[in-house]
């Protein structure tokens, strides 16, 4: 391209993957919400490791991971009300693990809506799910 006279840039592009931990990690109780660097729950993950999990990024994970972190803060919200045992959580991270679990439950029902519109759109049967009895 040198020689017509056009000098081509060759752009660079990150491809790292987000970061899903932070210094300082290791001492959070994991389940426990974490305001800095930004808002999110420490989980963990299915190799025992603490991971951060943003309110907006709840669509990239996967079911038996959201079925684990549901179970863990409705666990967290019933021993909170409740039974008042420790460790306690103030008015805000209360509200926080609400709204996790709002939103950890609207993901099923979305996906099983964008099925049955796939289904109507395409002109397809929704075949049953298989299911072990």
């Amino acid at each position: 391209m040198e020689r017509l006279g056009i000098e081509s840039y060759q752009i660079k592009i990150n491809l790292t993957a987000p970061t899903l931990i932070f210094p300082g990690i290791k001492v959070r109780d994991p389940y426990s919400i974490v305001d800095k660097p930004t808002t999110g729950l420490i989980y963990l993950n299915s190799k025992n490791e603490k991971r951060i999990m943003n309110l907006v990024d709840i669509a990239k994970f996967c079911d038996a991971t959201l079925e684990r972190v549901l179970k863990e803060v409705k666990l967290k919200i019933f021993e909170t009300e409740f039974l008042k045992k420790a460790p306690l959580l103030d008015e805000l991270d209360l509200d926080i693990m609400k709204s996790y679990e709002r939103e950890i439950n609207k993901r099923p029902r979305h996906f099983e809506q964008m099925r049955r519109w796939d289904s109507f759109s395409n002109r397809r049967p929704i075949l049953p799910t298989m299911r072990r009895q």
